[in-house]
């Protein structure tokens, strides 16, 4: 599994290639998104995520895609395996602003106030 900090490092060393920062001089991560106006990639992800789900809970309800978001398994987890699924992670962050589930997928039906609640969700920080 690839985490958003080794993307980061990743973006961030092929955007100093880009920009002709070598080895002695030290820019910060940063200041390196500043000079090329990107956001910070852990962001772009939290954004794509969040849009995706937009896109997926207007969908039907017989789409794959939307059916496996809605999914709830039932049954207990073999020992070792984490409870912590993709959807609950979900469900914490949109907690955190105060919305449930069912606000969501009632929020996602209008596409600008579900841009709005995107941007709640995930605030541009890096420009």
């Amino acid at each position: 599994m690839v985490y958003p900090i080794q993307v980061q490092v990743f973006v961030s060393n092929f955007l100093q290639d880009i920009l002709g920062v070598y080895w002695p001089e030290k820019v910060s991560n940063i200041d390196l998104s500043k000079l090329c106006g990107e956001i910070p990639i852990d962001q772009q992800i939290e954004r794509h995520k969040w849009n995706w789900i937009g896109h997926t809970l207007r969908r039907d309800s017989d789409h794959i895609p939307r059916q496996a978001l809605e999914w709830n398994p039932q049954g207990k987890r073999r020992r070792g395996h984490p409870k912590q699924t993709w959807r609950r992670t979900v469900t914490v962050e949109v907690k955190a602003v105060g919305m449930t589930w069912r606000e969501v997928k009632r929020e996602v039906q209008d596409r600008s106030g579900w841009r709005r609640t995107v941007d709640t969700l995930c605030p541009l920080l890096g420009i």
